[in-house]
């Protein structure tokens, strides 16, 4: 499930559950970057239905409204460079 970082805050987290007011679903923020384009159509047509190239296609028009791609993170945790670096430090103690 992707998320994504908007540039202003969205006003109720209540629905959202997500540890900013900055992040969206990535399915709410590829509606929100559609209808400010004025593009009213069914883009990815559903969960693991959408091509290489149309993702690459929202991420630009995405990106030109003020949209990031979310940082990492899990549960209210954002996952910084050093706890990648340890995650990768122990991995091969790990398989």
């Amino acid at each position: 499930m992707g998320r994504a970082r908007a540039n202003t805050p969205f006003p109720n987290r209540a629905y959202t559950l997500l540890p900013s007011a900055h992040l969206l679903h990535g399915c709410f923020a590829e509606t929100l970057a559609l209808a400010l384009a004025g593009r009213y159509e069914s883009f990815s047509l559903g969960q693991g239905h959408i091509t290489l190239e149309r993702m690459q296609s929202i991420l630009e028009l995405a990106r030109s409204q003020g949209f990031q791609p979310a940082p990492l993170y899990h549960g209210s945790h954002f996952i910084t460079t050093t706890d990648l670096e340890n995650f990768l430090r122990q991995a091969p103690q790990r398989i």
